[in-house]
């Protein structure tokens, strides 16, 4: 069916039965349970706004960065309800997986479609609305095709995963240790000393002297010919 729009009524800062995710949620491309509001208001269990599991969630509105960015629900079934900032499609399985689709509305191709085809107004947020999102191009392979495309994209998606852990213990390592390179430069421990070697204060305070009791040299002009 057609994706359908949330709802965003008042928050309230005390725990309620009902858990409204906000677009923090899935700015990055995936679920984040924790950011949710409660919100005080009754909302029928048969409800479309309850979310289940494989449910695809796209920002309807946001900046032009993350108009369109979408993410996969794997939270628990009806536990959450999503704003109106939010659109909620789902899969229809005898055609396309719900990860083949996230990944199809996360493709630059799509990204730059949203962007091209949001509206707004100066000082409001650019949006899309149903029918953008409805007449979005897609590829659609046959079910096997889609899930050996899924499971490419998955291993690529874990290998970079492990790339950036590696690339952050390593600026993590750098951090800790140009610290101790510095301070081991100013003791004069990077490299072996001669006890005869002038200290550097000295160095310092005998340069300072020699530039403060320097003749100034005048500078020379040119006289121009008449």
């Amino acid at each position: 069916g057609k994706p359908r729009n949330g709802y965003s009524p008042q928050s309230v800062d005390r725990p309620t039965a009902v858990r409204s995710l906000t677009l923090s949620a899935t700015t990055s491309g995936k679920f984040k349970a924790e950011h949710f509001k409660f919100i005080d208001e009754n909302i029928p269990r048969d409800s479309h706004l309850w979310l289940q599991p494989g449910d695809i969630l796209i920002q309807r509105a946001n900046s032009l960065e993350y108009v369109g960015v979408s993410a996969i629900f794997d939270g628990p079934p009806n536990s959450f309800i999503y704003p109106d900032l939010m659109m909620k499609a789902r899969a229809e399985p005898r055609r396309i997986s719900a990860a083949f689709l996230h990944f199809s509305l996360s493709a630059e191709t799509a990204r730059r479609y949203f962007r091209e085809n949001a509206t707004g107004t100066a000082g409001n947020m650019p949006k899309i609305n149903q029918q953008v999102v409805m007449s979005l191009p897609i590829n659609l392979p046959p079910l096997a095709e889609q899930a050996e495309i899924v499971s490419r994209i998955e291993i690529l998606f874990a290998f970079a995963d492990r790339l950036e852990a590696r690339l952050a213990q390593a600026r993590d390592a750098v951090d800790r240790l140009t610290p101790s390179l510095l301070a081991k430069a100013f003791r004069g421990e990077l490299v072996p000393q001669d006890p005869n070697d002038e200290p550097a204060s000295a160095l310092l305070r005998r340069l300072a002297a020699s530039r403060s009791t320097a003749p100034v040299t005048a500078k020379r002009t040119r006289k121009t010919p008449e």
